[in-house]
């Protein structure tokens, strides 16, 4: 402040209060120069939200695709929003995600945010005229559900949860024997989930709703997937602890009925050991036996013979499901199927959500279809 001739360790700067308005205020910077879009780059993305899983998995998916431009990132913090935007190559950073919306060169949108705000985000990306990704869950409760399906039904962007064990390789190389096959099926689905504490964002109440709502959609939809059939209905019976540190909605057994006749049971354990593989689903049909281990091999067992259908590093389907997405044809098969059957296996949580809380049985699981447009 020229008060000194000795060494600084600081500066202080002072700017003028009466231009400090809103109207005023910089909502985004541009990180980079635009760039010649080529011809054949079909996608030019938005995204919002720079938490780990989108920094860790997603936007390093997205920027590697070369039909992709990644145009304006968009995150609470400033700061975050600008050092994702240099990682990943996106030209400008900020914090308004109107601002991000109105750029009408950009046509996709990926929404990473918490969950609590999926629903709010998704109806004004929709709104906006973008195809939207939006990680899971799709909503949290049935009305933000019954908004979102609405402004989808009232605008004509495309829909995708972000329900990735679907696009698999090794999902899918089960999925191909499953279709040849005419008779109802038997699927066990074990999560070796881990411990999260009480007061973790995940199990908040009004930010993350909880492990049901926000993971177990994860594997009711991998299951519905590999069945191809509609769910019927669904219970939960959750464990008891004395000790208040734990949730039972952590420590659950989970059974649905399938209209072929199908079944299923998902445990979903917090309370497992370290150095279980996460994920195990098993499927019996027809005196065929499947299994998917981690979704590091898929294997199927059939008159004495053991087969192998998959095996190769861990793919749980995130970059297939990146593609579909992102896709410069629009994949509208695959992006409505998966639609419909996010729709129903998020239905199907908020019932398994209730059932534990309440310790009571669930009806039929008919309400997603009156929800689909």
């Amino acid at each position: 402040m020229g008060r000194t001739n000795d060494d600084y360790l600081g500066i202080v700067l002072r700017y003028p209060e009466e231009n400090m308005t809103s109207e005023s205020a910089v909502r985004s910077v541009i990180i980079k120069a635009p760039g010649n879009s080529k011809p054949d780059r079909a996608r030019i993305v938005g995204a919002v939200g720079t938490g780990g899983f989108s920094t860790g998995v997603l936007y390093p998916i997205i920027s590697s695709m070369s039909h992709v431009e990644t145009k304006h990132i968009v995150s609470g913090t400033g700061s975050k929003a600008v050092g994702a935007a240099r990682q990943f190559n996106f030209e400008r950073a900020g914090t308004s995600m109107e601002e991000m919306l109105a750029d009408k060169k950009i046509t996709s949108v990926i929404i990473a945010t918490p969950h609590n705000l999926h629903a709010e985000q998704v109806i004004m990306a929709l709104a906006a005229g973008k195809d939207v990704f939006v990680e899971k869950p799709l909503a949290t409760t049935s009305l933000e559900l019954d908004a979102i399906l609405e402004a989808y039904k009232n605008n004509d962007g495309n829909l995708m949860v972000g329900l990735n064990r679907r696009f698999s390789p090794a999902a899918i190389a089960v999925k191909k024997h499953l279709a040849q096959i005419s008779e109802p099926a038997m699927f066990t689905y074990r999560i070796n989930a881990g411990f999260i504490p009480k007061d973790h964002p995940i199990q908040d109440s009004e930010i993350g709703k909880g492990r049901i709502i926000g993971e177990v959609c994860h594997f009711v939809d991998l299951i519905t997937y590999l069945c191809g059939s509609e769910i019927s209905s669904v219970s939960a019976t959750g464990m008891t602890f004395k000790r208040n540190e734990r949730l039972s909605t952590d420590n659950v057994q989970i059974q649905m009925t399938y209209k072929d006749g199908s079944v299923a049971a998902i445990t979903y354990v917090a309370c497992g050991g370290n150095g279980l593989a996460k994920e195990r689903v098993e499927v019996h049909s027809m005196d065929k036996s499947f299994v998917i281990d981690d979704f590091k091999t898929a294997m199927m067992y059939s008159n004495g013979k053991v087969k192998k259908l998959y095996s190769g590093s861990q793919d749980k389907g995130h970059r297939r499901e990146m593609e579909i997405f992102l896709s410069q044809g629009k994949c509208e098969t695959d992006l409505n199927v998966a639609l419909r059957e996010a729709v129903m296996a998020t239905e199907a949580t908020f019932e398994i959500d209730r059932t534990l809380r309440t310790n009571s049985k669930s009806p039929k699981i008919e309400g997603w279809r009156r929800r689909m447009p």
